[in-house]
């Protein structure tokens, strides 16, 4: 990297370099060569951009030069800024250190090994359901919550009768979305849904409908279209929560083996 000569401050001064280890002295420190392309690698800034790094160079030489003379104003209190120093440095270090050990220790490899030996954590049964729901809300009063539950009645009486439940469905239930598609819900997890609607649907047949079903959200008559199944998660679905698990773990293990190579002893 070669810089020309340029004067910042009376107490700044930069040296030409082609190879040699100084590029400038500010006051009574020398900057290296390697201690700037360190800055410049922070700064992420690609030192083959000359006229970038020269621009940097000014940059940090004046804030050094600055740095440099304020460290001797009666406002600086120098113990404090040393000690804050001190914690930038340990946080720094600890974070920076644990970011590189973790991404290594916990790599897709890792991430698939653990999917592959843990499958039982990613698989769920599911239930191929549809219902015809009539809701209620708090907001309602007694005689419209009863009109809903007369609603749900007529419903049951009339599958009763041999009526399509997909039509019934389409034609009076209040889930505008499931209604559209004769009350399918698709494939639906039991332990994700209400648990007054999980436990109809495992206790019917396939094709066997309810009776009426008050959940949080209204009155349900449900109908279970394909009894339940095992669905494993694939990777690509659960590999971000893994790699959490996989990471906080490590961090805990990696944390405590380091701690456990230094020994702190308070002294009175």
């Amino acid at each position: 990297m070669d810089f020309k000569p340029v004067f910042l401050l009376p107490v700044v001064f930069v040296v030409a370099c082609s190879g040699g280890e100084t590029i400038a002295k500010v006051g009574k420190d020398s900057i290296s060569k390697a201690k700037f392309e360190s800055h410049l690698a922070f700064k992420r800034i690609n030192p083959t951009n000359v006229d970038r790094a020269s621009s940097e160079l000014d940059s940090y030489l004046t804030q050094t030069a600055l740095a440099q003379a304020i460290e001797h104003q009666e406002l600086t209190d120098n113990a404090l800024l040393a000690a804050e120093f001190a914690d930038i440095k340990k946080q720094m270090t600890i974070s920076r250190y644990m970011a590189e050990y973790l991404d290594k220790a916990v790599n897709d490899v890792a991430v698939e090994n653990y999917y592959n030996g843990h499958q039982e954590e990613f698989t769920q049964q599911i239930a191929h359901v549809a219902h015809i729901v009539f809701r209620v809300s708090t907001s309602m009063t007694d005689v419209e919550k009863q009109s809903a539950h007369q609603k749900a009645r007529d419903v049951v009486a009339r599958l009763a009768k041999g009526e399509a439940f997909e039509v019934l469905a389409q034609n009076m239930s209040d889930d505008v979305y499931s209604a559209d598609k004769g009350g399918d819900l698709g494939w639906v997890s039991p332990s994700s849904i209400d648990p007054a609607f999980a436990s109809s649907v495992l206790s019917l047949k396939e094709d066997e409908t309810s009776d009426i079903v008050e959940s949080q959200y209204g009155y349900h008559v449900i109908k279970l279209l394909e009894p339940l199944r095992s669905q494993v998660s694939p990777l690509s679905q659960v590999q971000g929560d893994i790699r959490y698990k996989l990471r906080q773990k490590a961090k805990i293990a990696e944390t405590q083996r380091l701690l456990d190579s230094v020994s702190i002893v308070k002294v009175d």
